[in-house]
């Protein structure tokens, strides 16, 4: 950048100062802690004179300031508004910038699980810049945990493991969640992809036990539907299908634990997790 960019940006700073200081002086509630000035990600774009990330830098800082200002008490709304503005202004002025991300994740969720829509707007924006698997881990937590959608934290999910081929964690968690949300099949084709893609011993054994393991359940599935439409109501319980002749024996989980019916789906007692002392051999 050469100097003159560096005088104009200079007084943009300035301004901004400025403009900050004379709405405190207002006679708003919040004008004793809240700096009222939000600069237009649009308008402050132009006026960065091509040192967009600069300015960046400098907003998501006077952000963090402020939150630090504050003693970490309770905000109000406008003071939360405020931040998240900043922070959305921060990333539209440099869109790699991935602390603003971190910072929006750690305090637009808990405890303020009404921002939870609007903060995932944010990470959303972010992936189109940064393939980085956080940010779709984030966006998959928030959605499931928060929000409660297994169907579209499943996708996200699974769009981190893909950035992170590494984790048996993530791929666990994507096949779980399109389990839980009835997606059985998809869980299945997901773990079989995933399986042909692995080398590693003891990622494929990992893989293969909870494939094994959705594969039994889903199996129990299509008998207990099998037995509703042909009985007109759903069994009582899994040894009812024993009984009346659908399957031979209740299928062993893998990682130990014992399946039963639930509603109209299957669960396990292990969470299609490893427990304590159990038997990995089935």
């Amino acid at each position: 950048m050469n100097r003159g960019k560096y005088i104009l940006l200079t007084i943009l700073i300035l301004l901004l100062a400025f403009i900050e200081k004379v709405n405190k002086n207002t006679h708003s509630p919040y004008s004793q802690t809240l700096p009222l000035f939000k600069p237009n990600p649009e308008i402050a774009k132009i006026l960065s004179f091509g040192a967009s990330g600069l300015l960046s830098d400098i907003i998501f800082f006077k952000t963090i300031v402020f939150y630090g200002g504050v003693n970490y008490r309770k905000l109000s709304y406008p003071e939360l508004s405020w931040m998240y503005d900043m922070l959305k202004t921060a990333t539209r002025l440099d869109p790699y910038s991935t602390d603003a991300y971190f910072f929006s994740q750690a305090e637009f969720t808990w405890g303020r699980t009404g921002w939870v829509p609007q903060l995932n707007k944010l990470l959303l924006y972010g992936t189109k810049y940064n393939k980085i698997w956080t940010l779709y881990y984030f966006l998959g937590f928030n959605t499931f945990y928060f929000l409660k959608d297994t169907a579209d934290a499943a996708e996200y999910f699974k769009k981190a493991a893909m950035l992170n081929p590494k984790s048996a964690f993530l791929k666990r968690i994507t096949a779980k969640m399109f389990y839980e949300s009835g997606r059985e099949e998809m869980a299945i084709a997901y773990l079989s992809s995933m399986l042909s893609a692995t080398r590693k011993p003891y990622m494929r054994k990992e893989i293969q036990t909870r494939l094994t393991a959705l594969k039994r359940a889903f199996y129990l599935k299509k008998e207990v539907l099998k037995f509703r439409r042909e009985q007109g109501r759903m069994p009582g319980d899994l040894d009812e299908l024993v009984k009346m002749g659908y399957i031979r024996q209740i299928p062993k989980d893998p990682y130990g634990g014992k399946f039963y019916l639930k509603g109209n789906k299957i669960w396990t007692t292990s969470n299609f997790y490893w427990r304590p002392n159990a038997n990995h051999k089935d």
